[in-house]
């Protein structure tokens, strides 16, 4: 029992530090895309992911130095590593990636306890969460 309940202390902390940089990006940003009429906003960061439920769509909140095109291949690449059974037969479960990125899904209670946070990577200088989109999942690139 108390290796299971480490494994949740971490994957509780790493929302939560995934979590809190979301709402630091989001406090910082908010001023400064009102304080420039006219600014364009970023390009949302939608990934097409294939779940238990089919195919959804999924929006991506990077911070750091992590581009678009790199959290996409890495959280498709941890999708495909836990649905090929790296996760073995439990349901916590963390799986490193090439690039130094650690990657672990959220369960529906910590979710809800996240504000909708469904998933997350990080490494040093960069992370990224994985959030729910209501639309098709051909609107991802």
């Amino acid at each position: 029992m108390p290796d299971v309940q480490r494994v949740v202390f971490r994957r509780l902390t790493i929302a939560a530090v995934i979590v809190g940089t979301t709402v630091a990006a989001t406090a910082l940003a908010a001023p400064n895309a009102t304080a420039a009429p006219g600014a364009r906003t970023a390009t949302p960061c939608l990934v097409r992911a294939v779940l238990f439920n089919g195919a959804v769509t999924q929006r991506l909140a990077l911070h750091g130095k992590v581009s678009c095109a790199q959290a996409r291949r890495t959280y498709q690449r941890y999708l495909r590593d836990a649905d090929s059974g790296a996760c073995g037969s439990g349901r916590i479960c963390q799986i490193s990636q090439p690039g130094g990125w650690r990657c672990s899904a959220l369960s529906a209670v910590e979710s809800q306890m996240a504000h909708g946070l469904e998933a997350g990577c990080t490494r040093r200088g960069a992370s990224f969460g994985v959030y729910p989109v209501r639309g098709k999942a051909s609107d991802a690139v």
